[in-house]
């Protein structure tokens, strides 16, 4: 698995345990819309940009704080790969 298939996974596992904990793996897929769907609500925002800086060691700046960034598994990998320095 690549870096950013170990970012989607690790991402995965954290929004099914904190906001879908009766759904399974294979259900939540890289570009389900993650705001669109109720799944992450403003609380919920707060708490995944929480997690990512804790998780992936990042600092993130208040400009950086965006829906965007959380619109689906995708682009939330996307987001940390940027600020890794990956993309």
């Amino acid at each position: 698995m690549d870096q950013i298939g170990a970012i989607k996974e690790r991402v995965r596992n954290y929004i099914l345990r904190e906001f879908l904990p009766q759904q399974r793996a294979g259900e939540l897929t890289d570009d389900l819309s993650l705001v669109e769907t109720g799944i992450i609500d403003s609380l919920g925002a707060l708490k995944m940009f929480a997690f990512i800086e804790e998780e992936f060691d990042i600092d993130i700046e208040p400009e950086d704080v965006l829906v965007e960034h959380l619109g689906t598994v995708g682009d939330i990998a996307r987001f940390v790969a940027e600020k890794w320095n990956l993309s």
